[in-house]
């Protein structure tokens, strides 16, 4: 097993900076000889999606708000985001 191993960006990494996840899949690839420590095809931790913290409501008020204020239904439909199904206009 290599000690370094590219990332999808180009960059090379030490394996403890991928996922468990990420190294099984390479591993799996590997032994079906279509990953090399070149061409590896996953991510580093570093290059991978964090989850959002906020999220902007897309209702009257507009404004950006922690996750806990959306339904996990909500969240996932991007179009239709409201912080609070009475979500209303700010006072100026």
């Amino acid at each position: 097993m290599a000690d370094r191993l590219r990332c999808e960006h180009g960059e090379w990494k030490t394996r403890d900076q991928f996922s468990k996840t990420q190294l099984e899949k390479y591993e799996q690839q590997a032994r079906n000889g279509t990953a090399t420590p070149a061409r590896t095809g996953i991510r580093c931790k570093e290059h991978s999606a964090k989850q959002a913290l906020e999220l902007k409501c897309n209702g009257p008020c507009g404004r950006w708000r922690e996750l806990r204020f959306f339904s996990k239904s909500t969240r996932r439909n991007g179009k239709n985001r409201r912080c609070d199904p009475d979500c209303l206009m700010l006072p100026i």
